[in-house]
């Protein structure tokens, strides 16, 4: 070939690996988009129903002006509520939610959050790896491998679980932050408090998992953690932080849950009768697997060893006391860790006995969000040691991102069945706002009952016989006229959650309890005239909000206060400014 060639020139180029980065994001990402076309449609999942009935609750928010309902959501079951919001979070909801209220379609408005998620998702994976390694094409390496993984396609095709896929934006900030907190004494706390606030606020299966990954890290660095002053205080410091910002959702969650016996309490699904096989782990399962390919993308860890004759072309001394550089010697952590927990994923691990802590986690496959983000990492920095000392880097970063994108698309295809509602006022219809899932956050009796209850949230029930459809509700608003027949209970159709309140037309208090369908029931022996049942905010709500808030503005009122500080040392170094 000329040496004049195009392609000589375009090796040439200083931009190349720019150029590389930039082409390795816009292919895996157009395959994305190939696999959700049309974006008219709805995409349908397990889950779909009770995910998209979220956004709509969220829109329903928005339009009727109840953003401080208590975490309370008043579309679902016909108007009776759910609190969806107070156990799972809708921070990011409002985004399909506005969309939804600009105008746009329910098909529309999902799959442009739900790619937004995607690019956002892959940047971050970028940038948390370039930092790692100091490296752009190591940072798409594994920004590739995660974003095109085969249990993040399955948890949006096959089982829409919307809260665990979104939940994959902050894996990579925690595993940051963490080799942040290691190596460099926690020097952006900011990254593994964003890592868990969004966690938490995401996905609370999947802050629970990193919790448990983030405290046996700790444990296990802590002689190198204690060895660079002011590291732990970080870190502490770090760990307040971040409960005050969430404060909003964690203080009115656990009040929620020791307020009454909850179904969550009594769960549907146990993780120890989920457990997987390994030929099913690496195989092409549905919902539990994580495929061959990315187990295979930690093969060149084999090359790095003291025996292998690559092991001699890498520079093997570090400023950290270790004998692996800082990137590799995490990676190794990284790769025991995703060995783990995959292990306790399958009926190899003891569940007999391990199964009364681990069983919450509903399926022992949940851990594989973990392992595929820990995979992910560690491949593409083992990867990036191979590729760099055979100056393969850029042919190496295409041929993964086409095999990866290759796997993507081979395994997702057809799995997208797409299903177009008859209009976009679909939830609109009460009886299609019944679908919750397993409905965790409902009373226990609520759901012990079933049906019966169901059609207890259509009418007022008088003494726990008579009833009535004579009643007026709005948006989280009750309103009925005592009858003269002297009952001395009005069972509400609200679903009971603290927080309720009913008074009668002069203004007097009415005392709420719930009833043994759990609804609200309301005393009404000494009411008269008119009675009207709302929720407000609790104590402990009001407190936990604050707290956020007031947090927020401190956190923003330091970062402004120190970009600015920074600023000045940098006119100064510049000579912009002259000390006096």
């Amino acid at each position: 070939m000329n040496k004049n060639s195009w392609l000589k020139k375009l090796e040439e180029n200083r931009n190349i690996v720019l150029i590389t980065c930039i082409l390795c994001f816009a292919f895996s990402f157009c395959v994305q988009i190939w696999r959700m076309f049309p974006l008219s449609d709805v995409l349908m999942g397990h889950d779909h129903q009770y995910h998209y009935l979220r956004v709509e609750a969220v829109r329903s928010k928005i339009q009727n002006g109840g953003l401080f309902t208590g975490g309370i959501d008043y579309l679902f079951l016909g108007g009776a509520g759910y609190a969806s919001s107070a156990a799972y979070p809708s921070l990011l909801l409002y985004i399909p939610a506005l969309l939804r209220t600009a105008g746009l379609g329910v098909g529309y408005s999902m799959k442009i959050f739900l790619l937004a998620v995607s690019a956002v998702t892959y940047i971050l994976m970028h940038y948390c790896v370039k930092n790692i390694s100091g490296s752009q094409i190591c940072g798409s390496l594994a920004a590739v491998m995660y974003t095109l993984s085969v249990y993040r396609a399955d948890n949006l095709y096959v089982r829409f679980a919307l809260g665990e896929f979104v939940a994959f934006l902050f894996w990579p900030l925690i595993i940051y932050g963490l080799y942040d907190l290691a190596y460099k004494g926690l020097k952006k706390p900011w990254i593994l408090g964003a890592g868990f606030c969004g966690m938490l606020l995401t996905h609370t299966i999947s802050t629970v998992i990193a919790s448990v990954f983030a405290f046996v890290y700790f444990m296990c660095s802590l002689r190198k953690i204690l060895k660079i002053r002011g590291t732990f205080l970080r870190l502490c410091l770090t760990a307040a932080g971040s409960m005050l910002v969430t404060a909003y959702y964690w203080m009115p969650f656990l009040e929620m849950l020791t307020a009454e016996d909850m179904a969550v309490s009594h769960p549907t699904f146990r993780a120890s009768d989920f457990t997987v096989s390994l030929f099913t782990m690496l195989g092409d399962s549905d919902i539990e697997g994580l495929g061959i390919v990315m187990f295979l993308a930690v093969i060149p860890r084999l090359f790095l060893t003291e025996k292998s004759p690559a092991y001699e072309m890498i520079r093997m001394d570090t400023d950290c006391g270790e004998s692996r550089p800082a990137p590799l010697a995490f990676a190794d952590a990284l790769l025991i860790t995703a060995f783990a927990a995959a292990f306790f994923a399958t009926d190899y691990a003891p569940w007999q006995f391990i199964g009364k802590f681990l069983d919450g986690l509903q399926f022992a496959w949940r851990v594989y969000g973990l392992v595929t983000a820990s995979l992910a990492v560690s491949g593409a920095l083992y990867t990036y040691y191979i590729l760099k000392y055979t100056d393969a880097l850029k042919r190496g970063a295409v041929i993964i991102t086409a095999v990866f994108a290759l796997g993507y698309g081979v395994h997702s295809n057809g799995k997208n069945v797409n299903h177009c509602y008859p209009d976009n006022s679909y939830y609109d219809v009460p009886d299609n706002t019944y679908t919750i899932g397993m409905g965790e956050w409902l009373p226990d009796a609520f759901r012990r009952e079933g049906d019966k209850a169901r059609e207890k949230t259509k009418c007022i029930t008088f003494d726990g016989n008579v009833v009535s459809d004579d009643f007026a509700r709005e948006y989280g608003i009750v309103v009925f006229d005592v009858p003269d027949a002297g009952y001395s209970t009005a069972e509400v159709p609200f679903v009971w959650y603290k927080g309720y309140t009913a008074e009668d037309e002069t203004g007097q208090r009415l005392d709420v309890r719930i009833s043994e369908c759990g609804l609200l029931d309301v005393d009404i022996s000494n009411a008269s005239g008119t009675v009207t049942v709302w929720h407000h905010t609790t104590a402990v709500q009001d407190v936990s909000l604050a707290l956020s808030l007031i947090s927020l503005a401190a956190f923003a009122a330091v970062s402004v206060k120190k970009q600015r500080k920074n600023k000045i040392i940098f006119q100064k170094e510049k000579g912009v400014i002259k000390d006096e």
